[in-house]
This record gives structure tokens, C-alpha cells and sequence, in this order.
């Protein structure tokens, strides 16, 4: 007669979506507090390192220097862009960047030459993605902001996966 044992190993697997969402949870943990020296783009520098995922500087600034690349881009929102999927985790990365809005009679104007943000929730409807972020509006601790993504008039929005450190 012939015994025959075997072993399961159960191993538990996270979803990317899942692993990702660390960055979102990263940065909703320093909600009120200033990471680093509050340069918007520490935020996004320290929520990488904490998930284990490739560091800043992994790859080299793209498309021009000062364009901080934080993965894989996924997506490139600009004013021709029509439908994107965000998912919280991912990290924007703003250049030159100008939105409008309005609401009733009153019109908001968001702009910016240069920042980082995480997101943190997004609504494919209304277009309208939750933000935290610091160094926003002189404010150098972390924030969460509501930015409406249709509203783009100019400027480019690059949107960035992060990766495992494990990954080729």
C-alpha cells in the first residue's frame, strides 16, 4: 500500500486594487500632519515606501524634468480627455495644470504649475476624484480636497500605478 501526503499551503493573495489602496490608507493616516518638510510631493514618496512599492527615483522624470514618474502610467488626463478610471492609490502628477468649475453663480478656479496628489475615491459620474495631498494652498500637512477632473482646461494630469518592488 502506498501512502501518499500532502501539504496546502493557503497563501493569502491581495488583489493589486487591494495592495494599492495602500497608498490611499498611507496618506488618510497623516490626515492633519505635515510628512517630510511638507512638499506635496513627500506625501506620495512615503506612501510608496510604506506599501514596499518601486521608490521615486526609480524611474527618470518624464516627459520633462520636474514630471515626477511614480509606477506605471495608467492614464493621461488633459482637456480632450473623455472617460478615465481612477482607483485609490493611484497618484497624480500635475503639470501646468488649470480647472474651472462652477456651482450656481459661483466659479472656482484650481491651478497649479506643478503637485502631487493621491487619490482617494472618484466618481466616474460626476468626474469629481477626492484628493489628499499637502503643500496645497499653503498648506504644508496633509489635506483632503475634492477636484473635479472635467473641469480641465489646460495643462496635462498624468496618472501613475505604483509597483512592487518585487516587479520586473
Amino acid at each position: 500500500m502506498l501512502s501518499v501526503l500532502c501539504a496546502f499551503a493557503f497563501i493569502e493573495v491581495q488583489s493589486s486594487d487591494t495592495w494599492q489602496e495602500g497608498v490611499a490608507d498611507f496618506a488618510r493616516q497623516q490626515l492633519g500632519k505635515q510628512v517630510g518638510r511638507g512638499e506635496c510631493a513627500e506625501l506620495s514618496a512615503e506612501a510608496l515606501d510604506a506599501i514596499k512599492a518601486k521608490p521615486y527615483g526609480t524611474w527618470p522624470d518624464s516627459p520633462s524634468s520636474g514630471d515626477y514618474v511614480w509606477g506605471n502610467r495608467k492614464a493621461t488626463i488633459t482637456p480632450s480627455s473623455k472617460e478615465v478610471e481612477l482607483k485609490a492609490g493611484d497618484i497624480l502628477q500635475f503639470r501646468n495644470v488649470r480647472i474651472v468649475t462652477k456651482s450656481g453663480n459661483t466659479t472656482f478656479t484650481y491651478s497649479t504649475q506643478q503637485h502631487t496628489s493621491i487619490i482617494e475615491k472618484y466618481n466616474p459620474e460626476t468626474k469629481v476624484a477626492t484628493v489628499l495631498q499637502q503643500n496645497s494652498n499653503g498648506r504644508k500637512y496633509v489635506t483632503r480636497d475634492t477636484i473635479n477632473l472635467a473641469g480641465v482646461k489646460s495643462g496635462t494630469i498624468w496618472v501613475y500605478k505604483p509597483v512592487p518592488k518585487s516587479s520586473r
